[in-house]
Parts: structure tokens; C-alpha cells; sequence
């Protein structure tokens, strides 16, 4: 197996005249975290968005598992090779619950078809239990069992980052791209997520892209 999970090579994404992303050069090794640190305006969240296909490069090329290039393949494409991301403001679906936050990250990973939904067939049904048996327990693993039914927009900001967080974790990723995760945090808070991005490459063998402002 390549030991790399993602090679970018000269990537480059021009606004206009203006150029974001200025020929990066990037190789993330498997079970590895990585940061990218640079001010605010240094084009971190633009550069995340070339990976994850929400903008297309204008110059360069992006190999993912070491085998497939993503170049022209949509966000939901790219999600289903095993990349996964957070945002640097927090997008969430405020009014649904916790739980239900992180069933819509499992959606990509689900087997049944709209016929069975319709006729909620035996397939549904296993499959509805196991979806909501392992979006518990990515809610406990990150620390936030205890909200399940809360409406996500009611919780505190801290745990509404660790929502995030699971429901990249439900889509089943390789490699997990964390924006800013702890901008906005607390001193207390800020520890608990550096301890659990330490885990998520520990105990899952994740692979881990995380932009900061700063080191440490």
C-alpha cells in the first residue's frame, strides 16, 4: 500500500486578479496529522476547498489514496473516496437534533434504495437501527452522547464543534480535513479537541489535515 493518502502538486486558484492558492505543495503520509498554518486571508479554507471539490484548481493536481485524481469530481464524490472535512464557521443543521446531524453524515454510506424506503422493507429497518446504533456511538466517542436529542443550534459552542467532528466521522474517511477546529474555543475546550484529534489518528488510524493560525 503508498504510504501517502494525498499528493497536491502546484495548486493554484485565482480569483480574478487575485491568486489564493499559489502553487501548494502538499503530501499528507497515512495515519499522520499535518498542519497548515498561516494568517487569516492566507488562503487555508480556499486551499481545503480545491481538496474537497467545492473549487476547481486553476493550475495543479491532487492524487488521493494514490490512485485516484480528483480533479473534476464533485464534493460528494471526493466524500465517498474516503475525505472527509470540517468548516472554520461551523455548519451544522441548527434545527435538527445532535443525532440526527450525524444519520445525515452516514447518508453516503447507506445500501438501501427508495423502493425499500417506500415499502420500509426488513433492509430498511436493519439498516435504520444500525445507522442510529453507530451515530451513538460516534457521539460518545467524541464526548457528546449526552445531547443526542438536543437541537444541535442549542448546543454550546464547544460541543457544536465536537458535532461537527462526528458527523465527518460518519461518513467513514481516510482522511479528515479539520478547519480551524478550535477557533473560538476556550482554554479548557481547545484542550479537549486537541486531545481528541490526538485519538482520531491513534485510535482509527486517521490520516489529518488541520489548518491553524497558529502552532500548538
Amino acid at each position: 500500500m503508498n504510504d501517502i493518502i494525498l499528493e497536491a502538486r502546484g495548486v493554484t486558484k485565482r480569483f480574478g486578479g487575485l491568486v489564493a492558492v499559489n502553487h501548494v505543495d502538499l503530501i499528507i503520509e497515512r495515519q499522520s496529522i499535518v498542519g497548515l498554518i498561516g494568517p487569516n486571508g492566507a488562503g487555508k479554507t480556499t486551499f481545503f476547498n480545491c481538496l474537497t471539490g467545492l473549487y476547481t484548481p486553476d493550475e495543479g493536481t491532487i492524487l488521493f489514496d494514490g490512485r485516484y485524481p480528483l480533479a473534476g469530481l464533485a464534493p460528494d464524490q471526493i466524500t465517498a473516496l474516503g475525505m472527509s472535512r470540517t468548516f472554520q464557521n461551523i455548519r451544522l443543521f441548527n434545527s435538527m437534533t445532535a443525532l440526527e446531524n450525524v444519520l445525515v453524515g452516514m447518508h453516503c454510506r447507506t445500501k438501501v434504495n427508495l423502493l425499500d424506503a417506500i415499502f420500509h422493507t426488513r433492509r430498511y429497518h436493519e439498516e435504520e437501527q444500525a445507522t442510529r446504533r453507530r451515530a451513538m456511538e460516534l457521539l460518545e466517542y467524541v464526548g457528546i452522547a449526552q445531547y443526542a436529542d438536543e437541537i444541535a443550534a442549542n448546543l454550546p459552542y464547544g460541543d457544536q464543534r465536537r458535532l461537527e467532528i462526528a458527523r465527518a466521522l460518519a461518513t467513514e474517511p481516510k482522511l479528515l480535513l479539520l478547519d480551524e477546529p478550535t477557533a473560538g474555543m476556550n482554554p479548557r475546550e481547545t484542550d479537549q479537541t486537541t486531545e481528541l484529534i490526538r485519538r482520531l489518528c491513534d485510535d482509527l488510524g486517521l490520516s489529518i489535515l488541520l489548518s491553524s493560525m497558529t502552532w500548538g
